[in-house]
Protein backbone atom coordinates (compact mmCIF):
# COMPACT_ATOMS: atom_id res chain seq x y z
CA UNK A 1 0.00 0.00 0.00
CA UNK A 2 1.36 3.39 -1.00
CA UNK A 3 2.02 5.87 1.78
CA UNK A 4 1.94 8.99 -0.35
CA UNK A 5 -0.58 10.49 -2.71
CA UNK A 6 2.15 11.07 -5.25
CA UNK A 7 2.53 7.32 -5.62
CA UNK A 8 -1.08 6.70 -6.53
CA UNK A 9 -1.40 4.38 -9.46
CA UNK A 10 -4.69 5.99 -10.49
CA UNK A 11 -3.18 9.27 -11.64
CA UNK A 12 -5.71 11.63 -13.15
CA UNK A 13 -5.08 12.23 -16.84
CA UNK A 14 -5.04 15.64 -18.47
CA UNK A 15 -6.49 15.00 -21.90
CA UNK A 16 -5.05 18.08 -23.61
CA UNK A 17 -1.91 20.11 -23.11
CA UNK A 18 -3.90 23.29 -23.81
CA UNK A 19 -7.29 23.86 -22.22
CA UNK A 20 -10.24 24.41 -24.52
CA UNK A 21 -12.99 26.86 -23.64
CA UNK A 22 -15.14 23.83 -22.77
CA UNK A 23 -12.51 22.66 -20.27
CA UNK A 24 -12.48 26.05 -18.59
CA UNK A 25 -16.24 25.98 -18.28
CA UNK A 26 -16.14 22.47 -16.83
CA UNK A 27 -13.80 23.59 -14.09
CA UNK A 28 -16.75 25.45 -12.55
CA UNK A 29 -18.93 22.32 -12.28
CA UNK A 30 -19.96 21.66 -8.70
CA UNK A 31 -22.26 18.65 -9.23
CA UNK A 32 -22.49 15.59 -11.45
CA UNK A 33 -25.49 13.35 -12.16
CA UNK A 34 -24.16 10.87 -14.75
CA UNK A 35 -23.12 8.16 -12.30
CA UNK A 36 -22.51 4.54 -13.20
CA UNK A 37 -23.90 1.84 -10.92
CA UNK A 38 -20.74 -0.20 -11.52
CA UNK A 39 -17.43 0.42 -9.80
CA UNK A 40 -14.11 1.08 -11.48
CA UNK A 41 -10.89 2.46 -10.09
CA UNK A 42 -9.78 3.32 -13.63
CA UNK A 43 -12.79 5.37 -14.69
CA UNK A 44 -10.63 8.48 -14.60
CA UNK A 45 -11.67 12.13 -14.74
CA UNK A 46 -9.41 14.74 -16.37
CA UNK A 47 -8.06 17.43 -14.08
CA UNK A 48 -10.22 19.95 -15.97
CA UNK A 49 -13.33 18.23 -14.61
CA UNK A 50 -15.95 15.68 -15.66
CA UNK A 51 -16.61 15.56 -19.41
CA UNK A 52 -20.09 16.19 -20.80
CA UNK A 53 -22.23 13.11 -21.51
CA UNK A 54 -19.80 10.81 -19.69
CA UNK A 55 -20.84 8.47 -16.91
CA UNK A 56 -18.39 7.99 -14.02
CA UNK A 57 -18.35 5.62 -11.08
CA UNK A 58 -18.86 6.99 -7.57
CA UNK A 59 -15.26 6.00 -6.84
CA UNK A 60 -13.95 8.09 -9.74
CA UNK A 61 -16.02 11.10 -8.68
CA UNK A 62 -14.83 10.76 -5.07
CA UNK A 63 -11.26 10.58 -6.40
CA UNK A 64 -11.80 13.78 -8.36
CA UNK A 65 -13.16 15.48 -5.22
CA UNK A 66 -10.24 14.18 -3.14
CA UNK A 67 -7.39 15.16 -5.42
CA UNK A 68 -8.53 17.84 -7.89
CA UNK A 69 -11.61 19.75 -6.74
CA UNK A 70 -10.78 23.22 -5.39
CA UNK A 71 -14.21 24.14 -4.02
CA UNK A 72 -14.18 27.72 -5.25
CA UNK A 73 -16.22 30.00 -2.94
CA UNK A 74 -16.45 26.98 -0.63
CA UNK A 75 -18.98 25.33 -2.95
CA UNK A 76 -19.59 21.65 -2.14
CA UNK A 77 -19.15 19.01 -4.80
CA UNK A 78 -22.35 17.01 -5.26
CA UNK A 79 -22.65 13.49 -6.68
CA UNK A 80 -26.29 13.00 -7.70
CA UNK A 81 -27.50 9.39 -7.79
CA UNK A 82 -30.57 8.01 -9.50
CA UNK A 83 -32.71 5.10 -8.43
CA UNK A 84 -30.67 1.91 -8.43
CA UNK A 85 -28.02 -0.07 -6.60
CA UNK A 86 -24.44 1.20 -6.70
CA UNK A 87 -22.06 -1.64 -5.88
CA UNK A 88 -18.47 -1.22 -4.67
CA UNK A 89 -16.45 -4.08 -6.12
CA UNK A 90 -12.82 -3.01 -6.61
CA UNK A 91 -10.31 -5.43 -5.06
CA UNK A 92 -6.51 -5.52 -4.87
CA UNK A 93 -5.47 -8.28 -7.28
CA UNK A 94 -2.02 -8.54 -5.67
CA UNK A 95 -3.47 -9.84 -2.40
CA UNK A 96 -4.53 -13.46 -1.85
CA UNK A 97 -8.19 -14.36 -2.15
CA UNK A 98 -8.78 -14.37 1.61
CA UNK A 99 -11.38 -11.65 2.08
CA UNK A 100 -8.89 -8.83 2.74
CA UNK A 101 -8.43 -7.68 -0.86
CA UNK A 102 -10.60 -4.59 -0.34
CA UNK A 103 -9.70 -3.75 3.25
CA UNK A 104 -5.99 -2.98 3.15
CA UNK A 105 -6.33 0.47 1.59
CA UNK A 106 -7.04 4.04 2.72
CA UNK A 107 -6.48 5.74 -0.64
CA UNK A 108 -9.79 5.04 -2.40
CA UNK A 109 -8.24 2.30 -4.58
CA UNK A 110 -10.21 -0.68 -3.30
CA UNK A 111 -13.07 -1.63 -1.02
CA UNK A 112 -14.72 1.33 0.67
CA UNK A 113 -14.90 4.92 -0.53
CA UNK A 114 -12.24 6.96 1.27
CA UNK A 115 -13.16 10.62 1.73
CA UNK A 116 -10.00 12.71 2.06
CA UNK A 117 -10.05 16.12 0.31
CA UNK A 118 -6.58 17.51 -0.33
CA UNK A 119 -7.41 20.83 -2.03
CA UNK A 120 -10.65 22.02 -0.48
CA UNK A 121 -12.49 22.40 2.79
CA UNK A 122 -15.83 22.32 0.95
CA UNK A 123 -18.07 19.34 1.70
CA UNK A 124 -18.79 16.36 -0.51
CA UNK A 125 -22.50 15.62 -0.96
CA UNK A 126 -23.78 12.26 -2.17
CA UNK A 127 -27.45 12.71 -2.90
CA UNK A 128 -30.15 10.27 -3.92
CA UNK A 129 -33.60 11.10 -5.25
CA UNK A 130 -36.15 12.29 -2.68
CA UNK A 131 -38.49 9.42 -1.89
CA UNK A 132 -36.53 7.21 -4.25
CA UNK A 133 -34.31 4.20 -3.85
CA UNK A 134 -30.58 4.83 -4.25
CA UNK A 135 -28.62 2.06 -2.54
CA UNK A 136 -24.88 1.95 -1.87
CA UNK A 137 -23.62 -1.54 -1.13
CA UNK A 138 -20.59 -3.85 -1.42
CA UNK A 139 -19.88 -6.77 -3.67
CA UNK A 140 -19.67 -10.21 -2.05
CA UNK A 141 -16.20 -11.73 -2.07
CA UNK A 142 -15.00 -14.83 -0.26
CA UNK A 143 -18.68 -15.34 0.71
CA UNK A 144 -18.79 -12.07 2.70
CA UNK A 145 -19.11 -8.35 1.91
CA UNK A 146 -15.96 -6.77 0.51
CA UNK A 147 -15.53 -4.00 3.13
CA UNK A 148 -17.31 -1.25 5.01
CA UNK A 149 -18.88 1.23 2.61
CA UNK A 150 -17.31 4.59 3.51
CA UNK A 151 -14.47 5.98 5.59
CA UNK A 152 -14.49 9.72 6.27
CA UNK A 153 -10.75 9.97 6.61
CA UNK A 154 -10.93 13.78 6.70
CA UNK A 155 -13.22 16.58 5.58
CA UNK A 156 -17.01 16.68 5.50
CA UNK A 157 -19.43 14.22 3.90
CA UNK A 158 -23.16 14.80 3.57
CA UNK A 159 -25.40 11.84 2.67
CA UNK A 160 -28.96 12.59 1.55
CA UNK A 161 -31.73 10.13 0.61
CA UNK A 162 -29.30 7.18 0.49
CA UNK A 163 -29.57 3.62 1.76
CA UNK A 164 -26.30 2.15 3.03
CA UNK A 165 -26.61 -1.63 3.02
CA UNK A 166 -24.42 -4.69 3.35
CA UNK A 167 -21.14 -3.23 4.61
CA UNK A 168 -18.85 -5.33 6.81
CA UNK A 169 -15.96 -4.14 9.02
CA UNK A 170 -13.46 -6.70 10.28
CA UNK A 171 -10.92 -4.11 11.43
CA UNK A 172 -10.37 -0.43 12.31
CA UNK A 173 -9.46 0.54 8.72
CA UNK A 174 -5.82 -0.48 9.01
CA UNK A 175 -6.30 -3.80 7.21
CA UNK A 176 -5.07 -5.78 10.21
CA UNK A 177 -6.73 -8.77 11.86
CA UNK A 178 -5.33 -7.74 15.24
CA UNK A 179 -7.60 -4.71 15.65
CA UNK A 180 -11.13 -4.00 16.83
CA UNK A 181 -13.90 -4.00 14.22
CA UNK A 182 -15.33 -0.49 13.79
CA UNK A 183 -18.04 0.97 11.57
CA UNK A 184 -19.82 -1.59 9.40
CA UNK A 185 -21.25 1.01 7.01
CA UNK A 186 -19.27 4.17 7.85
CA UNK A 187 -16.18 4.92 9.92
CA UNK A 188 -15.58 8.59 10.78
CA UNK A 189 -12.02 9.53 11.76
CA UNK A 190 -11.01 12.17 14.32
CA UNK A 191 -11.88 15.56 12.83
CA UNK A 192 -14.12 13.97 10.19
CA UNK A 193 -17.67 15.28 9.72
CA UNK A 194 -20.64 13.16 8.65
CA UNK A 195 -24.17 14.46 8.09
CA UNK A 196 -27.13 12.18 7.35
CA UNK A 197 -30.50 13.37 6.07
CA UNK A 198 -33.33 10.95 5.23
CA UNK A 199 -30.99 7.95 5.05
CA UNK A 200 -31.38 4.27 5.88
CA UNK A 201 -28.47 2.41 7.47
CA UNK A 202 -29.50 -1.20 7.11
CA UNK A 203 -28.01 -4.70 7.47
CA UNK A 204 -24.39 -3.72 8.10
CA UNK A 205 -22.01 -5.36 10.58
CA UNK A 206 -18.90 -4.72 12.63
CA UNK A 207 -17.59 -8.19 13.36
CA UNK A 208 -14.46 -9.09 15.30
CA UNK A 209 -14.96 -12.83 14.78
CA UNK A 210 -12.72 -13.20 11.73
CA UNK A 211 -10.17 -15.09 13.82
CA UNK A 212 -9.55 -16.19 17.39
CA UNK A 213 -6.16 -15.09 18.64
CA UNK A 214 -4.49 -17.80 20.64
CA UNK A 215 -3.91 -16.83 24.26
CA UNK A 216 -5.54 -13.39 24.04
CA UNK A 217 -8.93 -11.95 24.90
CA UNK A 218 -11.43 -11.40 22.13
CA UNK A 219 -11.40 -8.18 20.13
CA UNK A 220 -14.10 -5.51 20.42
CA UNK A 221 -16.73 -4.53 17.88
CA UNK A 222 -18.47 -1.15 17.75
CA UNK A 223 -20.80 0.68 15.41
CA UNK A 224 -22.45 -2.02 13.33
CA UNK A 225 -23.95 0.82 11.32
CA UNK A 226 -21.74 3.85 11.97
CA UNK A 227 -18.74 4.41 14.23
CA UNK A 228 -17.41 7.85 15.17
CA UNK A 229 -13.88 8.02 16.58
CA UNK A 230 -12.99 10.49 19.32
CA UNK A 231 -13.05 13.95 17.77
CA UNK A 232 -15.57 13.10 15.05
CA UNK A 233 -18.75 15.05 14.34
CA UNK A 234 -21.99 13.32 13.29
CA UNK A 235 -25.30 15.07 12.56
CA UNK A 236 -28.65 13.33 11.99
CA UNK A 237 -31.41 15.44 10.43
CA UNK A 238 -34.61 14.64 8.60
CA UNK A 239 -35.85 11.07 9.03
CA UNK A 240 -33.11 8.44 9.37
CA UNK A 241 -33.53 4.76 10.12
CA UNK A 242 -30.91 2.42 11.58
CA UNK A 243 -32.17 -1.15 11.31
CA UNK A 244 -30.82 -4.71 11.36
CA UNK A 245 -27.24 -3.66 12.00
CA UNK A 246 -25.08 -5.79 14.27
CA UNK A 247 -21.89 -5.48 16.31
CA UNK A 248 -20.35 -8.87 17.09
CA UNK A 249 -17.38 -9.04 19.45
CA UNK A 250 -14.58 -11.57 19.07
CA UNK A 251 -14.16 -14.90 20.80
CA UNK A 252 -11.63 -15.24 23.54
CA UNK A 253 -8.50 -17.23 22.81
CA UNK A 254 -7.74 -20.62 24.30
CA UNK A 255 -4.78 -20.73 26.71
CA UNK A 256 -3.20 -23.89 28.08
CA UNK A 257 -5.73 -24.00 30.93
CA UNK A 258 -9.21 -25.40 30.53
CA UNK A 259 -10.97 -22.04 30.84
CA UNK A 260 -11.13 -19.82 27.77
CA UNK A 261 -10.23 -16.14 27.91
CA UNK A 262 -12.83 -13.38 27.89
CA UNK A 263 -14.62 -12.43 24.75
CA UNK A 264 -14.52 -8.89 23.42
CA UNK A 265 -17.00 -6.11 24.10
CA UNK A 266 -19.74 -5.04 21.70
CA UNK A 267 -20.95 -1.44 21.55
CA UNK A 268 -23.56 0.47 19.57
CA UNK A 269 -25.09 -1.93 17.07
CA UNK A 270 -26.64 0.93 15.13
CA UNK A 271 -24.42 3.89 16.03
CA UNK A 272 -21.41 4.20 18.32
CA UNK A 273 -19.26 7.21 19.18
CA UNK A 274 -16.52 7.75 21.73
CA UNK A 275 -15.34 10.90 23.46
CA UNK A 276 -12.20 9.47 25.07
CA UNK A 277 -9.11 8.64 23.00
CA UNK A 278 -8.42 5.70 25.30
CA UNK A 279 -11.51 3.96 23.92
CA UNK A 280 -11.23 1.72 20.82
CA UNK A 281 -10.16 3.67 17.77
CA UNK A 282 -7.47 3.53 15.09
CA UNK A 283 -5.94 6.96 15.39
CA UNK A 284 -5.31 7.82 19.03
CA UNK A 285 -2.82 10.66 19.27
CA UNK A 286 -1.16 12.90 21.83
CA UNK A 287 -2.18 15.94 19.77
CA UNK A 288 -5.20 18.05 20.70
CA UNK A 289 -8.33 16.27 19.49
CA UNK A 290 -11.53 18.27 18.87
CA UNK A 291 -14.65 17.50 20.83
CA UNK A 292 -16.77 14.54 19.79
CA UNK A 293 -20.17 15.82 18.67
CA UNK A 294 -23.42 13.95 18.00
CA UNK A 295 -26.35 16.15 16.90
CA UNK A 296 -29.83 14.72 16.40
CA UNK A 297 -32.44 17.11 15.03
CA UNK A 298 -35.54 17.54 17.16
CA UNK A 299 -37.42 19.72 14.70
CA UNK A 300 -41.03 18.95 13.91
CA UNK A 301 -41.38 16.25 11.27
CA UNK A 302 -37.96 14.73 11.87
CA UNK A 303 -37.43 11.26 13.22
CA UNK A 304 -34.38 9.07 13.76
CA UNK A 305 -35.27 5.46 14.54
CA UNK A 306 -33.19 2.52 15.76
CA UNK A 307 -34.97 -0.75 14.96
CA UNK A 308 -33.84 -4.37 15.43
CA UNK A 309 -30.13 -3.62 15.79
CA UNK A 310 -28.27 -6.30 17.73
CA UNK A 311 -25.28 -6.67 20.00
CA UNK A 312 -23.69 -10.09 20.39
CA UNK A 313 -20.53 -11.21 22.08
CA UNK A 314 -18.98 -14.39 23.39
CA UNK A 315 -18.09 -14.73 27.04
CA UNK A 316 -15.33 -17.27 26.58
CA UNK A 317 -14.27 -20.52 25.00
CA UNK A 318 -13.53 -23.81 26.68
CA UNK A 319 -10.52 -25.84 25.68
CA UNK A 320 -12.88 -27.89 23.50
CA UNK A 321 -13.89 -24.81 21.52
CA UNK A 322 -17.47 -24.88 22.78
CA UNK A 323 -19.23 -21.61 23.37
CA UNK A 324 -20.31 -21.61 27.00
CA UNK A 325 -22.14 -18.31 27.28
CA UNK A 326 -23.37 -15.25 25.47
CA UNK A 327 -23.33 -11.79 26.99
CA UNK A 328 -23.89 -8.16 26.23
CA UNK A 329 -20.32 -7.26 27.12
CA UNK A 330 -18.43 -10.45 26.45
CA UNK A 331 -16.13 -10.91 29.39
CA UNK A 332 -18.76 -9.84 31.89
CA UNK A 333 -21.26 -12.29 30.45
Amino acid sequence: MSNARTNRKKNLNVYRSLESLEDRRLMTITSWDLVSTSDSAYNEIPSSGPVNNTSYSIRALVEYYNTVYNGEANQPFTIVLGNGTYTLSEVNPSLPDNGWQGRNDNYNYYGDLDINPLKTGAPLIIQGPAGGSAVLTCDITDSEPLDRLIQVYAGSLQLQNIKLKGGLAWDNATGSEATDALGGAVLVNPGGILSLSNCKISSNAASATRSTHYGTAGLNAAGGGIYGCAGSNITLSGSNVFNNNVAIAGKGGIPSTSTGLSGGNAFGAGLSMVADVSEPGPYSTSEQIPSTVLSISAQSGTNTSFIDNMLNSFKSYTSKHNIIDFGGTGGAG
